[in-house]
């Protein structure tokens, strides 16, 4: 879809919209963004032809330095009878984003990429890789500590504090458990995005091994060995 003086593409949109149906009878055209500070009720009113009900994002261009929050606001349509007539108006919906540990894959290819302040790649992945180790070695000594506090309790070798326990009991509450089916299917899911995400790469490196390969072959080399 194309916005081209808050006119929408028709043509372009029906075609997408027979595109994903092609690969998917359940894909359907549910949402639209738009760069602008205010909804365009025109704009949307347009995208109705297609859904009944789309959701409209609106992602402000405009920099607001003392705004803490993402300048993008979610929108949905109701009718309303306002004086004796229906009108449609936008009621702002809230969201949440969410990120999966399979998307944190990407910081560190990022970090190969080589730094604009003169530095090495090296140098950047090796303190980002620092951090993520020194934040799971105080998680794992803090874990060290607790347990250590609860068997020296159970053996009587230290006093029983009530307050402390209540503490610890608490935090236990906190933390997933591993054995339950939705831990399970978010686990998969995690796994599975983390596989897709290396196949691409995977498959690249050993096209290019092979071809590297042939052009040995046709030259009188050697093979590489296989990766």
């Amino acid at each position: 879809m194309s916005v081209h003086q808050k006119h929408v593409h028709h043509q372009l949109l029906l075609m997408s919209r027979r595109l994903f149906m092609t690969m998917d009878i359940f894909f359907e055209i549910c949402s639209a963004y738009c760069l602008s500070s205010s909804v365009s009720h025109f704009f949307f009113i347009q995208l109705m032809d297609v859904n009944e009900s789309p959701v409209y994002l609106l992602l402000n261009p405009a920099i607001n330095l003392s705004q803490k929050d993402l300048p993008v606001t979610l929108n949905e349509s109701e009718s309303h009878a306002i004086d004796g007539s229906l009108q449609l108006i936008f009621v702002r919906t809230n969201y949440t984003i969410e990120t999966v540990e399979a998307e944190r894959i990407y910081v560190d290819h990022v970090a190969h990429l080589k730094p604009s302040d003169g530095g090495s790649a090296a140098t950047q992945l090796a303190a980002h890789l620092t951090e993520i180790h020194s934040a799971i070695k105080m998680l794992n000594i803090r874990d060290s500590i607790i347990h250590q506090y609860l068997v020296s309790v159970q053996k009587g070798n230290m006093p029983l504090d009530n307050s402390l326990l209540r503490q610890v009991s608490s935090l236990v509450r906190r933390l997933p458990v591993i054995e339950s089916e939705e831990f399970q299917d978010d686990f998969l899911m995690e796994y599975n995005d983390t596989l897709s995400h290396r196949v691409p790469g995977t498959m690249g490196s050993r096209n290019g091994n092979e071809e590297h390969g042939t052009r040995n072959r046709n030259d009188g080399g050697a093979p590489p060995p296989p990766p």
